[in-house]
């Protein structure tokens, strides 16, 4: 149990893992769909220097990067996942434009 010492917590040796707390971030930015430049928000990058005053946020960029890493190793288990199915599959997409000029694509995929 760690000791709590004026509302501080005194924790254990641990070792950290820049490579996978990146990850990890990506994998959250993909899984609530929140926009890359969430990297570059203030409160964003004081809230992750709160919890690890070590990690460098990424830029917007290395973030589309990995985010495109792991569409390329999952996209094999996604394609056959897909073709194990013994039904069809639909898949929808919009596009459009807000009013700050930026583009959006929005996907759906339906399993009838």
């Amino acid at each position: 149990m760690p000791k709590v010492v004026q509302g501080k917590q005194e924790l254990g040796t641990r070792t950290y893992d820049a490579d996978n707390a990146r990850k990890e971030l990506v994998k959250a930015i993909i899984m609530h769909e929140y926009p890359f430049s969430i990297v570059g928000h203030v409160g964003f990058k004081r809230y992750l220097a709160a919890l690890q005053l070590v990690f460098q946020v990424p830029c917007r960029n290395i973030i589309k990067r990995e985010t495109y890493m792991i569409y390329q190793e999952d996209r094999p288990t996604t394609l056959k996942l897909l073709d194990s199915l013994h039904g069809r599959v639909a898949i929808t997409s919009d596009m459009w434009a807000a009013s700050n000029k930026k583009r959006g694509i929005w996907m759906s995929l339906l399993i009838i």
